[in-house]
């Protein structure tokens, strides 16, 4: 491997451990759960595995860096090492991506990825977590008794992991709850790794550990039909992504008194392209096509449909790349920038979000907009109802989300 190049999804981070500083390194696309660790000093190399440089390239950079020479039996052994750990482009790699795709072929669902891990995978234990979120300090409180009326036919909702933004969620289900259940529910998640379109399905049926979401095959069918096989091209990217299952566990949790709940999970790819060049994503005829496909089908289903946008909105700070610290004054900043976006969405305007995410080029990286752009443009809204805005920040970052509903 003469010019190693990292793979994307793969985080490297300062950690410590056994009180010593630490590179940090694991996959945010879930292709491997291991996790490698190496002296900080690595991170002068690892930075250069872009395939660019080669073997002579990077002992030459790291001299110049950290003034001392490295051997190149100690960069093949590193390169070695992360490849082994399947970290790197490499025929390795490929070989491993391509057996976990035949598995998940070959699968009729969807494992719960996150079981165990983000959330409890106990049932009962599971129930009485999502349940807390409700009474939490910031949390909806109790589900009232039904309200008469309409099916929510729209909503934004985090994807952000439960501990950080569950009572968020609850805002969103509490509304859910208390309206006449939807027959469907369209997950329109965010997809944090490349995809070759801008839309990604999958007909599996999704595991939770409260049961099996069933997800509807005649809508799958549809969609297909119109947009053609290359919408499934990608479908590996289902089997790690969390914006999909943190939606359908809640799911699964708000509708465990109604029978013949089902999903249509789809995972929506960047729309950074759109921004880059200023035209509005639905320009695009695979976008249009797709939009207008899941809003005829809605429209002459007569099934009761609930479009979900499984979003976060802006990531801040030096964490994502930008050099200024987070603190009250940036926080403060965001919030604005945040509420004047949000106000569009609640205004069913699709075309001023877009304009909103162009205009600074996506600088808060509102990693939702795929997302609430397209719920937008299938359920052709009124207006919406803000319940619940919402912030994360730690020591290097933020990360802001909400939940809205429409009805």
């Amino acid at each position: 491997m003469e010019n190693p190049k990292l793979r994307p999804g793969i985080e490297v981070f300062p950690a410590e451990v056994s009180g010593q500083k630490v590179l940090c390194m694991r996959d945010t696309f879930n292709y491997t759960d291991k996790v490698v660790f190496m002296p900080m000093e690595t991170l002068y190399i690892i930075r250069l595995f872009d395939g660019q440089h080669s073997l002579r390239d990077i002992q030459a950079e790291f001299m110049r860096q950290a003034g001392e020479l490295i051997h190149s039996e100690n960069i093949e052994e590193l390169i070695k090492q992360l490849d082994d750990n399947l970290f790197l482009e490499s025929e390795l790699f490929e070989a491993h991506k391509e057996e976990l795709l035949n598995e998940f072929r070959a699968s009729t669902v969807r494992e719960a990825a996150l079981a165990g891990k983000s959330y409890p995978a106990e049932p009962e234990q599971l129930q009485e977590v999502l349940a807390g979120y409700f009474n939490h300090q910031e949390g909806p409180g109790d589900v009232a008794t039904s309200i008469p009326g309409e099916t929510i036919k729209g909503a934004v909702v985090p994807h952000i992991d439960y501990p950080r933004g569950g009572h968020t969620y609850a805002w969103v289900y509490k509304e859910i709850m208390a309206r006449p259940r939807a027959e469907v529910y369209v997950i329109l998640g965010t997809a944090h790794v490349a995809t070759g379109g801008p839309y990604v399905l999958t007909a599996k049926d999704f595991e939770t550990p409260l049961g099996t979401l069933e997800t509807d095959k005649e809508l799958v069918q549809v969609l297909s039909d119109k947009c053609g096989t290359g919408i499934f091209d990608d479908e590996l990217t289902h089997r790690g992504e969390h914006s999909v299952e943190l939606q359908a566990v809640f799911i699964k949790f708000a509708c465990r008194d109604a029978d013949n709940v089902a999903i249509l999970p789809v995972l929506c790819g960047s729309f950074h392209q759109y921004v880059d060049e200023g035209v509005e994503p639905e320009q695009d005829p695979t976008v249009k096509q797709f939009i207008d496909a899941l809003r005829d089908y809605i429209t002459g289903s007569g099934k009761k449909v609930c479009v979900i946008a499984s979003a976060d909105l802006s990531h801040m700070g030096p964490r994502f790349g930008d050099q200024e610290p987070i603190d009250s004054a940036s926080l403060s900043i965001i919030a604005n920038e945040d509420t004047e976006l949000l106000q569009l969405v609640e205004a069913g305007d699709e075309v001023g979000l877009f304009r909103h995410i162009a205009r600074d080029k996506d600088r808060r990286r509102v990693c939702g907009f795929p997302s609430i752009y397209t719920m937008l443009k299938v359920i052709e809204p009124g207006r919406g109802k803000l319940l619940k805005y919402s912030q994360w920040p730690d020591e290097d970052a933020t990360v802001s989300f909400a939940g809205m509903v429409f009805s």
